[in-house]
């Protein structure tokens, strides 16, 4: 009896620590395994995300080549317009010639203005602005007049 319980001693002494060793061992391992199940997740995830988006990029793209194949049809590319620099910078103008100017920034088919600077002086703001040599200091007073400045780039369709 005395063998036997000394045997059953020196296995548990032994088998004790392996089978805790092996319980740690085995703890480790499921742990690492769940970290390695949660980053594959988190990666599943954004490989959906960049899916998503790369479907969103790729119907965009269509409707811009679409919208760019429309505008070549039509004309309106860049290599089918010309610009022109429109500086006009106090000059006098009557009412009527006023209406003139601003029916020719409007655009159409053929052309197109885009506008940067559009100013409109009476007489006595020009000349309280700027009283040695202004533009009105020889101007008929019984006329209805302004000082017109207007710049901008106009782009005319080359035909």
């Amino acid at each position: 009896m005395d063998k036997r319980v000394t045997l059953v001693t020196v296995l548990a002494v032994i088998g004790f620590p392996i089978a805790i060793y092996s319980a740690v061992t085995a703890y480790h391992h499921r742990a690492d395994a769940r970290m390695q199940l949660q980053v594959l997740q988190q990666h599943d995830v954004r490989m959906e995300e960049i899916r998503r988006e790369s479907a969103m990029f790729k119907q965009y793209q269509e409707r811009s080549h679409a919208f760019l194949d429309a505008a070549k049809a039509e004309g309106i590319v860049s290599e089918s317009w010309d610009r022109r620099r429109f500086d006009v910078e106090n000059r006098i103008v009557s009412y009527r010639d006023l209406s003139d100017y601003i029916r020719k920034a409007n655009h159409d088919a053929n052309y197109y203005f885009i506008p940067e600077r559009l100013d409109l002086k009476t007489p006595e703001k020009a000349l309280e602005d700027n009283a040695s040599g202004s533009i009105f200091q020889y101007y008929d007073r019984s006329k209805p007049v302004l000082a017109l400045t207007m710049q901008g780039e106009l782009l005319v369709k080359v035909l």
